[in-house]
């Protein structure tokens, strides 16, 4: 319950502060105003009075000098101008959130709708994040059921997608992780370390495997070809090292979203340049890739959460302002060095949606090509809605000097109907859909490339790989078992059993 109250306590601030922020262009329409309004009426100020008494001898004339100063005191008010912006904004805004898109603020509205090139994640952005292990394989000088051991403490102090795919299999396999789990340390771009019933295990990529875990060792030879075997079939690969002994290496496969390819050419399609930006290896990262349509050269892979920082500033110069989308921790530093940070989903971590500058509260990736439409419509309607202002007062303004005594009444009407032409076409961000959100959004696809399982069944324990996997062996077809169904040790040891 008390996560659940600060999490509705997070949400109601970010939609306060929301309301507050102001965008770029009314920040500057009201810097305009306060030269503006002061200018007029001092000009209107010397119309009344200098004619009157200098000019004007009779009644006739200094009334006609004073009708003329409260016609352009009328026609100078910029009422129409400084409710151009924010009634836009607001709108704008409005419709984002009834659409399941939080903006916190106008200014990241205004900066979206200038977006010209958009990195993603690949794991809970472009893939559904909920990963299942598909391959696993123990030291020669271990069982299986040791290596599961040590694998599921250390990813019990997890939050990553694969220690939840780790832990399920655990689960399955009747096996309880340790409680004697300490020093817990998360290493950035790399893995994770533990202390395990007074083992030091880490977990991680080929990265933390060189730096002294066994990945040389000659008894890791067999663990090595898996690895990289596993890599470049597409899966997310990890291996676990035990006191700087190799222990094993796990595979894990992720569902590409189904609405993915269809975001991605739809971004393409308004002239924005997508990129996938992942700590996760090249073939899995290509592998995602060629099934959401981006190109090899759109993909950086094996990225530390600096890198990623790095590809966010390549983007920049190459394209103009950039997005970021994504849901990790990892992903922080890249979303706050972007133009507009996007954190994808309700279910992100606190950093990102914290760090974020827009929150996506639904895992439709399609709603990121929406938004970049929405923004960028609501951006035109602030130029139409300061063009019209300025043309109707220019107009106005026209008329007072050219036709003789112009009626006030006339002139307030006028000054009404701009101020309320600006507000409607302002609130018409509300109701703009070009019948392609629909598409994007992806109702009718189907998960992955694989229809015919459908259930992305892993072959730790059916022997073959579901559908939609973006990792595995090929398809759908029979694939290689590579586990050893080893018991758990009789006495439910969990420290002794190892091999020589």
């Amino acid at each position: 319950v008390e996560s659940g109250e600060s999490t509705v306590a997070k949400l109601a601030d970010m939609v306060e502060r929301a309301s507050m922020e102001r965008s770029d262009t009314e920040r500057m329409v009201e810097r305009a105003a306060r030269f503006y309004t002061p200018c007029v009426l001092v000009l209107a100020l010397l119309v009344a009075l200098l004619p009157t008494f200098l000019l004007a001898k009779t009644w006739p004339a200094r009334r006609s000098y004073l009708l003329l100063a409260c016609n352009l005191l009328v026609a100078g008010c910029p009422c129409a101008l400084v409710l151009s912006t924010p009634a836009t904004v607001v709108s704008g805004i409005a419709s984002l959130a009834r659409g399941g898109v939080l903006v916190k603020g106008g200014v990241h509205l205004e900066r979206l709708g200038r977006v010209m090139a958009i990195g993603m994640d690949k794991t809970g952005t472009l893939t559904e994040g909920r990963l299942s292990v598909e391959r696993i394989l123990s030291a020669n000088w271990c069982s299986d059921w040791h290596f599961l051991f040590h694998l599921a403490s250390l990813e019990s102090q997890s939050s990553h997608p694969i220690a939840g795919a780790v832990l399920r299999l655990a689960e399955e396999r009747n096996i309880e992780a340790s409680a004697d789990v300490v020093s817990y340390k998360t290493i950035p771009g790399a893995g994770a370390s533990a202390v395990v019933d007074g083992r030091f295990v880490v977990v991680g990529n080929v990265k933390l495997a060189a730096a002294g875990n066994g990945w040389s060792s000659s008894e890791a030879a067999g663990l090595r070809k898996a690895f990289e075997s596993w890599e470049g079939e597409g899966m997310t690969a990890v291996w676990a090292a035990v006191d700087g002994r190799a222990l094993g290496v796990a595979a894990a496969a992720d569902l590409v979203r189904r609405n993915a390819a269809a975001a991605v050419s739809a971004l393409a399609g308004m002239g924005v340049e997508a990129a996938m930006v992942t700590g996760d290896n090249e073939g899995s990262a290509l592998k995602v890739a060629r099934a959401v349509g981006l190109r090899e050269s759109q993909v950086r892979h094996s990225m530390r959460p600096e890198d990623k920082v790095d590809a966010v500033a390549e983007l920049r110069r190459e394209y103009g302002a950039v997005a970021m989308v994504g849901d990790g921790v990892n992903d922080a530093p890249a979303l706050a060095a972007a133009d507009v940070g996007v954190a994808m989903g309700a279910a992100g971590s606190p950093a990102a949606m914290e760090t974020a500058d827009v929150v996506l509260f639904s895992e439709d990736i399609g709603r990121v090509a929406w938004s970049v439409r929405k923004a960028r419509a609501c951006r035109t309607k602030i130029i139409q809605n300061i063009a019209l202002s300025i043309l109707a007062k220019a107009a106005i303004v026209v008329c007072v000097f050219y036709v003789g005594d112009f009626p006030v009444t006339l002139n307030v009407m006028s000054d009404a109907g701009v101020a309320m032409a600006v507000i409607l076409n302002g609130m018409s961000v509300m109701w703009f859909d070009d019948g392609r959100s629909r598409r994007e959004d992806g109702d009718h696809g189907e998960h992955g490339q694989c229809g015919a399982h459908g259930k992305g069944e892993s072959s730790v324990k059916h022997g073959h790989h579901g559908g939609g996997c973006c990792g595995g062996g090929g398809g759908c077809g029979e694939a290689e078992r590579v586990v050893k169904e080893d018991p758990k040790p009789e006495g439910g040891e969990t420290g002794g059993g190892w091999g020589g």
